[in-house]
């Protein structure tokens, strides 16, 4: 979709000066998106799905209660006893940056494929970007979606572009990268870049944050960022 407005405009030429997702990104996203499972065996044999490392394992119900550590990479995992061999996963990653005045949230669409005895392998794109500005009015930057097809579904050959504001581009990640840009509009109005666990709501919610009025004790009521907000 061709940029009409002038935020539109503006949104378009910052987005290609966004930097890409940097490695310690993409291992957070890695670390944090996905359950790290150890593939049990009915002999007790434990195979790392994230290293291809195999050992055999003291207890069954240990392994259950507490997870496993892998003597070979030291990825703290979940034990599943299943005769399965491959896991296959996506989840969405978001990073919350700022760029000459906009807030930004960046999601990536992250993709995993492990196979019992290969190291795990990742892929991550760049989804949607929503640009909020201070005065809470917003711009999606977004691949196309196939007009047919499942959530997760993406037109992976497309280019960001400006896309209409519509619900269809919000999207819920699994994780957020905890080292985060928040523009002073958001901390006057009381957020301080704490999640607590949550996931960042859909783009709406940050725009009435912004377009309310009051004080930031107000918001901690009233705000649809309230869940995010210090107590």
């Amino acid at each position: 979709m061709k940029p009409k407005t002038k935020i539109q405009k503006e949104v378009a030429r910052l987005s290609r000066r966004l930097p890409r997702i940097t490695k310690a990104q993409e291992a957070y996203a890695c670390h944090h998106c996905f359950d790290h499972i150890g593939r049990r065996t009915a002999k007790g044999v434990i195979t790392c799905t994230e290293c291809g490392h195999t050992w055999q394992s003291d207890g069954a119900l240990a392994d259950s209660l507490c997870g496993s550590i892998c003597p070979n990479c030291g990825t703290k995992l979940q034990v599943v006893q299943t005769r399965k061999r491959i896991f296959a996963e996506s989840a969405y990653f978001c990073v919350l940056t700022t760029c000459k005045g906009f807030q930004v949230l960046r999601f990536f669409f992250v993709n995993t494929y492990r196979k019992i005895g290969h190291k795990a392998g990742y892929w991550m794109d760049e989804v949607v970007q929503r640009w909020i500005a201070p005065d809470g009015r917003t711009v999606p930057l977004a691949k196309l979606r196939p007009m047919f097809g499942w959530s997760d579904s993406w037109i992976w050959s497309s280019d960001l572009e400006v896309r209409p504001d519509k619900q269809l581009y919000d999207v819920l990640p699994q994780a957020i990268y905890p080292r985060m840009s928040i523009i002073p509009e958001l901390r006057q109005r009381g957020f301080t870049g704490k999640t607590y666990g949550l996931t960042p709501v859909p783009a709406d919610s940050w725009t009435a944050c912004l377009q309310s009025a009051g004080n930031a004790a107000q918001n901690r009521t009233n705000s649809p960022l309230a869940a995010f907000l210090a107590p």
